[in-house]
């Protein structure tokens, strides 16, 4: 056999790679007292770091949209189309429904500063540290808020910068097949969790019902005019029947109380926490350390071996 051939011999290249291996383990195990105190040093750095992190609890609600939340706003698009049709206007169909516009409006900044943040104590969202389990009190981070004195150390968040802390404690995950829309908040309390929650759904609800019933309100004004200023009886009956359909919205604005969302699964405090997963913090970190660990017992054995 030529020597070219033995080195394209495959099992030469595995003898020569075990061999690697081989050598690898036993500097490894040369160097195992250093391993070991780095593995455990990763080992404990990694168990202390999970207890450290403060608990998260993650409240959660399941709507789906009401009866009228669809109905009302369709009539009245099928009204508005019978009128353009008579105008000779081809108005654009819209999928729009107003559960997937009130999804939408649950992560808007207006939203958030209309309609969430005047209910809230702003501390609770962007200064607190942790929840004390056993006396049910927040902790509060007092570089940024005075607990003891209620004040802020200096100055207080603006509206935008306190929208971005709720953008990450809160999420909509609307299902487009089901129309189901998922709410969850996320918090250091559990109990704040809930009740935030329950704030948003409840005024998701009211906001939406009061700008229907603003449209609907401005919509019976206008109408009644040009009903009074027309002389043509097929504008007049159009009219009429956007009138109708737009003195049932008005009403069932002011009688459903669940007025774009019904409640599927209430918002409830949360007795486990959603995060930190502890477990696999500490698998993660003993792993790593082992490694780093293995590839620096290898890189001394190394440049010892050079010196020599």
């Amino acid at each position: 056999m030529s020597y070219q051939d033995k080195n394209n011999n495959p099992a030469n290249s595995l003898d020569e790679h075990s061999i690697d291996l081989v050598l690898i383990f036993k500097k490894i195990w040369i160097k195992r007292f250093l391993v070991l105190i780095i593995f455990s040093a990763s080992t404990l750095g990694s168990l202390l770091y999970s207890f450290s992190i403060p608990n998260i609890y993650t409240s959660t609600a399941l709507l789906a949209p009401s009866n009228n939340s669809n109905s009302s706003s369709s009539s009245a698009l099928r009204s508005i189309g019978s009128l353009s049709a008579i105008a000779g206007i081809n108005m654009p169909s819209s999928e729009l429904t107003m559960s997937m516009e009130a999804a939408e409006r649950l992560q808007s900044f207006d939203y958030f500063r209309d309609h969430f943040l005047p209910y809230i104590k702003l501390q609770d969202l962007v200064a607190v540290k942790r929840w004390d389990e056993k006396s049910k009190n927040l902790i509060y981070n007092e570089e940024i808020f005075n607990s003891s004195d209620i004040h802020w150390i200096e100055e207080k968040p603006s509206d935008q910068l306190s929208y971005l802390y709720f953008r990450n404690i809160f999420s909509v995950i609307e299902d487009r097949d089901t129309s189901f829309v998922s709410l969850s908040v996320r918090h250091f309390s559990p109990d704040i969790a809930k009740d935030w929650l329950d704030i948003i759904i409840r005024n998701i609800n009211i906001s939406m019902m009061n700008i229907d019933r603003k449209k609907s309100k401005d919509a019976i004004e206008f109408l009644n005019i040009e009903y009074s200023l027309t002389n043509l009886e097929p504008l007049k009956v159009a009219i009429s029947s956007i009138l109708e359909s737009q003195m049932q919205a008005f009403m069932m604005s002011s009688i459903n109380k669940d007025y774009v969302f019904k409640i599927i699964e209430s918002p409830i405090s949360p007795i486990t926490r959603s995060s930190p997963n502890r477990l696999l913090i500490f698998i993660i970190g003993s792993f790593l350390g082992l490694f780093l660990a293995s590839v620096l017992a290898v890189g001394v054995s190394y440049f010892q071996e050079r010196d020599y």
